[in-house]
């Protein structure tokens, strides 16, 4: 009798029986299977041909920039409605009781905006334009306003310790009661701000030659 044929793989067989020769497969569907998995799941986009030899499948510079992109770029944070983004248009928008804390607003336009009591604490508002922007009471902590346009706007309360505001304009704008303590406001324009009530204490950098208000 002609010995059983074993196939790799597969879990077939035949075998010589009383001259009649008997085929059976056992789970075909199975060797299908485990054919396509070999042929789509080998590992780095390797592949087999018809040698056994492997080849690498091309990849093309786009896709792994787009997965780069899709690990490493961060999702837009949308606020009431608004992409926080740098450079972005958000004039008059109403961002009150907002959570900005440590947003990247730099060169952002937020005039006439609304940031009642809203946390923008280490925000990084570098030559953002907030003239005629409402802060009343808005946490400015270590945010750095440096050459930010602040002219006309209402900062009444506002918590601007450690706040970075050299070189920007704050021309008209209101600062009363405003926390100032250890806050850089060097080449800062303060004409016309007004400074009543206002806390400062000497580590508060005010423009050369200014003749600051007594600290509440």
């Amino acid at each position: 009798a002609r010995p059983a044929l074993l196939v790799k793989g597969a879990r077939c067989y035949c075998e010589r029986s009383g001259g009649v020769i008997m085929r059976r497969t056992i789970c075909l569907v199975s060797l299908i299977c485990l054919a396509a998995l070999t042929a789509g799941c080998a590992p780095e986009g390797a592949r087999a041909n018809s040698t056994g030899a492997t080849r690498r499948l091309p990849t093309t510079s786009s896709t792994v920039s787009l997965v780069e992109q899709a690990i490493t770029k961060p999702p837009t944070l949308i606020v009431n409605g608004y992409a926080i983004l740098p450079n972005a248009n958000l004039a008059s928008a109403d961002l009150s009781v907002a959570n900005l804390r440590d947003v990247n607003l730099a060169g952002a336009d937020l005039s006439s905006a609304l940031l009642n009591t809203s946390s923008m604490a280490g925000a990084n508002l570098v030559a953002a334009s907030l003239n005629g922007a409402s802060m009343y009471r808005a946490s400015l902590v270590g945010a750095d306003l440096r050459a930010a346009n602040l002219s006309g706007a209402n900062l009444s309360g506002a918590d601007m310790v450690g706040a970075d505001l050299r070189n920007s304009d704050l021309s008209g704008a209101n600062l009363e009661e405003a926390n100032l303590i250890n806050a850089d406001l060097r080449n800062a324009d303060l004409n016309g701000a007004r400074l009543v009530s206002i806390y400062w204490d000497s580590t508060t950098k005010w423009p050369r030659g200014f003749n600051a208000p007594p600290s509440a």
